[in-house]
């Protein structure tokens, strides 16, 4: 009898050590599962921050054309010459490149017409029926969206009452801003060497790129 109840007692303590040492890999194992998967959950967490933190600096986009291109645009022209004022249409065609490792000279070519202006004043003995001209316009990169250039050419001009064309040399300045892929917005004074005539231009650009 006394046996039996050691060899039972024995026999139980023996169990009762595997099933301890079973219940504490279990919960290690459990430990360490939770701590991997919060280590997981905040790498993951700091590279949401991250992502999110450097988010808007991606928003920011640059104008991205070709170094060079074909281009066609209308504008209006307020004229003044010697007390006459009108507003004339305008067409133009032309070409324009990047020069230069620091893209940020500016190169190009236009001819341009102008058809009959609408007269804003009583005089009208310099009455202007038609321009056309051609000229190069150099220029430099000031920012990613605006370029500042020179205009030097010649230009023709038609007056109603002498009936009359002249010629005269063209030298004028402006800017032209960037409004899209393939559109921007161009601003200039010119001065024809021809009888003093004074031309405001805001112009509409549309780019072959």
């Amino acid at each position: 009898m006394l046996k039996k109840m050691v060899l039972i007692s024995a026999l139980w303590m023996v169990s009762s050590s595997v099933l301890y040492a079973q219940m504490t890999s279990s919960v290690a194992s459990a430990t360490t599962t939770a701590a991997s998967t919060k280590s997981s959950n905040a790498a993951s967490t700091g590279e949401n921050q991250a992502q999110n933190t450097s988010a808007p600096n991606a928003t920011v986009s640059v104008p991205s054309r070709a170094r060079s291109s074909f281009y066609t645009g209308v504008g209006l022209s307020m004229l003044n010459n010697r007390g006459y004022t009108g507003l004339m249409p305008k067409g133009f065609v032309g070409y324009g490149t990047i020069l230069g490792r620091s893209k940020s000279l500016y190169g190009g070519v236009e001819i341009f017409v102008g058809i009959e202006s609408l007269t804003l004043s009583p005089n009208q003995t310099y009455h202007i029926t038609g321009l056309a001209g051609a000229s190069v316009l150099p220029g430099y990169k000031i920012s990613d969206w605006t370029l500042l250039f020179t205009r030097l050419g010649v230009e023709f001009a038609r007056y109603a009452r002498f009936n009359t064309t002249k010629l005269g040399g063209l030298f004028g300045l402006g800017f032209e801003s960037y409004l899209s892929q393939h559109w921007d917005l161009r601003g200039e004074y010119d001065y024809d060497t021809n009888k003093n005539l004074n031309q405001y231009n805001l112009d509409l650009v549309y780019k072959f790129c």
